[in-house]
């Protein structure tokens, strides 16, 4: 499976990664693409997508509007984010 997940991965980053090492002029912009590119990868495209499953389910059985899934998708942008700023 995690064969399968990966040729996905290279199949959608790689035209991410290859706009990534031509704007090296330009290290925000890189650095956003290369952002993207780690977004692809195998772990993250499971994790995403069980945790996207996880939410809408319990989002729709409690009637909620999709409240637990945006907090989700929130906190990941406030956790890379803070990385990103620790590193920077």
């Amino acid at each position: 499976m995690y064969s399968f997940l990966s040729q996905i991965s290279n199949l959608l980053s790689q035209p991410f990664l290859n706009m990534a090492n031509s704007t090296t002029a330009l290290p925000v912009l890189s650095a956003f693409l290369l952002g993207i590119v780690g977004a692809m990868a195998p772990c993250q495209l499971t994790s995403n997508l069980g945790a996207i499953t996880l939410y809408s389910n319990q989002s729709l059985q409690r009637g909620i509007a999709w409240k637990e899934l945006l907090l989700f998708i929130f906190g990941k942008i406030i956790a890379f984010s803070g990385l990103g700023l620790i590193v920077w």
